[in-house]
Protein backbone atom coordinates (compact mmCIF):
# COMPACT_ATOMS: atom_id res chain seq x y z
CA UNK A 1 0.00 0.00 0.00
CA UNK A 2 1.35 3.57 -0.92
CA UNK A 3 0.27 6.06 1.04
CA UNK A 4 -0.52 9.53 -1.02
CA UNK A 5 -3.06 12.63 -0.77
CA UNK A 6 -5.87 13.42 -2.82
CA UNK A 7 -9.77 13.32 -2.89
CA UNK A 8 -13.38 14.26 -3.42
CA UNK A 9 -16.57 15.02 -1.18
CA UNK A 10 -20.27 14.68 -0.65
CA UNK A 11 -22.50 15.32 1.73
CA UNK A 12 -24.78 13.44 4.42
CA UNK A 13 -25.80 13.45 8.11
CA UNK A 14 -23.70 11.24 11.01
CA UNK A 15 -24.47 8.21 13.15
CA UNK A 16 -23.57 7.40 16.66
CA UNK A 17 -21.07 4.14 17.30
CA UNK A 18 -22.71 0.94 17.07
CA UNK A 19 -21.93 -2.59 16.72
CA UNK A 20 -21.39 -3.94 13.20
CA UNK A 21 -21.98 -7.26 11.91
CA UNK A 22 -20.79 -6.24 8.43
CA UNK A 23 -17.98 -8.66 7.65
CA UNK A 24 -15.76 -5.82 6.18
CA UNK A 25 -15.40 -4.33 9.66
CA UNK A 26 -16.46 -0.23 9.77
CA UNK A 27 -15.37 2.79 10.17
CA UNK A 28 -17.31 5.63 12.23
CA UNK A 29 -16.13 9.44 12.80
CA UNK A 30 -17.93 11.31 15.93
CA UNK A 31 -16.74 14.52 17.23
CA UNK A 32 -16.13 15.20 21.42
CA UNK A 33 -17.19 11.62 22.34
CA UNK A 34 -20.50 11.74 20.64
CA UNK A 35 -23.89 11.76 22.26
CA UNK A 36 -25.01 15.59 23.00
CA UNK A 37 -21.65 16.67 22.39
CA UNK A 38 -21.17 15.27 18.70
CA UNK A 39 -21.21 18.37 17.08
CA UNK A 40 -18.18 20.70 16.27
CA UNK A 41 -18.17 24.26 18.23
CA UNK A 42 -17.02 27.62 17.18
CA UNK A 43 -14.16 29.14 18.86
CA UNK A 44 -12.86 25.69 20.65
CA UNK A 45 -10.96 22.57 19.91
CA UNK A 46 -12.81 19.70 19.55
CA UNK A 47 -11.47 16.04 19.06
CA UNK A 48 -12.48 14.42 15.91
CA UNK A 49 -12.45 10.63 17.00
CA UNK A 50 -12.05 7.80 14.34
CA UNK A 51 -13.79 4.15 15.49
CA UNK A 52 -12.92 1.12 14.17
CA UNK A 53 -14.47 -1.84 13.99
CA UNK A 54 -12.35 -5.13 12.03
CA UNK A 55 -13.84 -8.32 12.35
CA UNK A 56 -10.36 -10.19 11.26
CA UNK A 57 -6.90 -9.22 12.25
CA UNK A 58 -5.04 -7.19 10.19
CA UNK A 59 -1.98 -6.85 7.80
CA UNK A 60 -2.41 -3.39 6.48
CA UNK A 61 -5.35 -0.25 7.06
CA UNK A 62 -5.23 2.69 4.37
CA UNK A 63 -7.96 5.29 5.12
CA UNK A 64 -8.14 8.79 3.67
CA UNK A 65 -10.50 11.64 4.59
CA UNK A 66 -11.86 14.65 3.34
CA UNK A 67 -13.14 18.18 5.22
CA UNK A 68 -16.04 20.10 3.89
CA UNK A 69 -16.78 23.43 5.59
CA UNK A 70 -17.55 26.80 5.51
CA UNK A 71 -15.52 27.87 8.87
CA UNK A 72 -12.78 29.11 6.69
CA UNK A 73 -9.53 29.33 8.44
CA UNK A 74 -10.32 26.20 10.74
CA UNK A 75 -6.53 24.27 11.59
CA UNK A 76 -5.06 20.70 13.13
CA UNK A 77 -3.98 21.17 16.63
CA UNK A 78 -0.07 20.29 16.66
CA UNK A 79 0.97 18.54 20.28
CA UNK A 80 -2.14 16.88 20.65
CA UNK A 81 -0.67 13.49 20.14
CA UNK A 82 2.35 11.55 19.35
CA UNK A 83 1.52 10.63 15.52
CA UNK A 84 3.65 13.23 13.01
CA UNK A 85 2.72 13.55 9.53
CA UNK A 86 4.60 11.95 6.75
CA UNK A 87 4.80 14.79 4.28
CA UNK A 88 4.39 18.09 5.95
CA UNK A 89 6.02 16.70 8.93
CA UNK A 90 3.41 18.56 11.18
CA UNK A 91 4.04 17.65 14.65
CA UNK A 92 1.64 15.72 16.99
CA UNK A 93 -1.36 15.54 15.19
CA UNK A 94 -2.71 12.67 15.47
CA UNK A 95 -3.68 10.25 18.54
CA UNK A 96 -2.84 6.72 18.64
CA UNK A 97 -5.24 4.72 21.60
CA UNK A 98 -4.87 1.48 20.64
CA UNK A 99 -1.22 1.15 20.27
CA UNK A 100 -1.67 0.69 16.16
CA UNK A 101 1.91 2.13 15.99
CA UNK A 102 3.01 -1.40 17.30
CA UNK A 103 1.22 -3.55 15.40
CA UNK A 104 2.15 -1.79 12.44
CA UNK A 105 5.93 -2.16 12.54
CA UNK A 106 6.83 -1.04 8.84
CA UNK A 107 6.95 2.40 9.97
CA UNK A 108 4.06 2.70 12.44
CA UNK A 109 1.16 5.00 11.97
CA UNK A 110 1.26 6.75 8.81
CA UNK A 111 -0.45 9.99 8.42
CA UNK A 112 -0.09 11.53 5.19
CA UNK A 113 -0.49 15.58 5.95
CA UNK A 114 0.17 16.49 2.64
CA UNK A 115 -2.76 18.35 2.02
CA UNK A 116 -4.13 19.47 5.59
CA UNK A 117 -6.12 20.54 6.66
CA UNK A 118 -8.36 19.81 4.28
CA UNK A 119 -7.53 16.09 3.76
CA UNK A 120 -5.56 13.55 5.19
CA UNK A 121 -4.89 9.79 4.66
CA UNK A 122 -3.80 7.23 8.09
CA UNK A 123 -2.88 3.49 7.75
CA UNK A 124 0.13 1.72 8.22
CA UNK A 125 1.36 -1.66 7.16
CA UNK A 126 2.64 -4.72 9.22
CA UNK A 127 5.29 -8.06 8.51
CA UNK A 128 5.17 -10.45 8.48
CA UNK A 129 1.56 -11.44 8.75
CA UNK A 130 -1.56 -9.68 10.37
CA UNK A 131 -0.79 -7.96 13.88
CA UNK A 132 -3.11 -5.09 14.08
CA UNK A 133 -6.21 -6.98 16.62
CA UNK A 134 -9.71 -7.51 15.68
CA UNK A 135 -12.40 -6.10 17.12
CA UNK A 136 -16.15 -7.26 16.42
CA UNK A 137 -17.39 -4.00 18.36
CA UNK A 138 -16.11 0.04 17.17
CA UNK A 139 -13.22 1.42 19.54
CA UNK A 140 -11.57 4.66 18.86
CA UNK A 141 -8.26 4.27 17.50
CA UNK A 142 -7.24 7.47 16.48
CA UNK A 143 -7.99 11.08 17.04
CA UNK A 144 -7.32 14.81 16.15
CA UNK A 145 -8.17 18.14 17.67
CA UNK A 146 -9.48 20.41 15.05
CA UNK A 147 -9.72 24.16 15.93
CA UNK A 148 -12.38 26.48 14.99
CA UNK A 149 -12.11 30.26 14.26
CA UNK A 150 -14.24 32.29 16.96
CA UNK A 151 -15.46 34.34 13.79
CA UNK A 152 -16.73 30.93 11.86
CA UNK A 153 -21.01 31.02 11.73
CA UNK A 154 -23.36 28.61 13.02
CA UNK A 155 -24.94 25.95 10.46
CA UNK A 156 -27.06 22.80 10.42
CA UNK A 157 -24.69 20.06 8.88
CA UNK A 158 -21.80 22.69 8.78
CA UNK A 159 -18.98 20.53 9.33
CA UNK A 160 -18.26 17.22 7.56
CA UNK A 161 -15.97 14.38 6.65
CA UNK A 162 -16.00 12.26 3.75
CA UNK A 163 -14.61 9.05 3.04
CA UNK A 164 -12.42 9.48 0.04
CA UNK A 165 -9.77 7.26 -2.25
CA UNK A 166 -6.43 9.13 -2.23
CA UNK A 167 -4.25 8.36 -6.02
CA UNK A 168 -2.46 6.91 -6.93
CA UNK A 169 -2.59 4.33 -3.38
CA UNK A 170 -4.17 5.16 -1.14
CA UNK A 171 -7.77 2.97 -1.25
CA UNK A 172 -10.01 3.00 1.26
CA UNK A 173 -9.62 -0.42 2.96
CA UNK A 174 -8.32 -3.04 5.09
CA UNK A 175 -6.58 -6.30 4.02
CA UNK A 176 -5.14 -9.16 6.27
CA UNK A 177 -3.02 -10.17 3.83
CA UNK A 178 -4.70 -12.15 1.61
CA UNK A 179 -8.27 -10.32 1.25
CA UNK A 180 -8.99 -6.66 1.14
CA UNK A 181 -11.97 -5.69 2.94
CA UNK A 182 -13.83 -2.13 1.94
CA UNK A 183 -15.38 -1.03 5.41
CA UNK A 184 -18.56 1.01 5.86
CA UNK A 185 -18.50 4.52 6.57
CA UNK A 186 -20.96 5.26 9.16
CA UNK A 187 -23.30 2.51 8.54
CA UNK A 188 -23.06 3.48 4.81
CA UNK A 189 -21.43 0.87 2.16
CA UNK A 190 -18.65 1.69 -0.39
CA UNK A 191 -18.74 0.56 -3.99
CA UNK A 192 -15.27 -0.30 -3.95
CA UNK A 193 -11.70 0.63 -2.32
CA UNK A 194 -11.01 2.66 -5.04
CA UNK A 195 -14.37 3.97 -5.10
CA UNK A 196 -15.84 4.73 -1.43
CA UNK A 197 -18.99 5.85 -2.11
CA UNK A 198 -20.77 6.01 0.90
CA UNK A 199 -21.84 9.75 1.48
CA UNK A 200 -20.14 12.38 4.00
CA UNK A 201 -20.97 12.55 7.58
CA UNK A 202 -21.87 15.74 8.83
CA UNK A 203 -22.02 17.92 12.21
CA UNK A 204 -23.55 21.40 12.95
CA UNK A 205 -21.34 24.06 13.70
CA UNK A 206 -22.51 25.14 16.68
CA UNK A 207 -21.39 28.21 19.32
CA UNK A 208 -21.95 26.96 23.49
Amino acid sequence: ITLSLVGDTALIAGEKAKATPNPDGEVIVRFNGGGENNKVFIGEKNTLEILIANPVELQSMSLGFGFITEAKGFKIVEGYGEINGTADGAKGIAKDHVKAAEAFNMGGVLLNDQSLPNQFLIGGISNPGPRFPKSDEPRVVFSMQIEIPANAKPAKSGFCIDNIYVPPGGSWEFNDGHNEYVPLFNGRTNASSRQPSAPSACFDLVKR
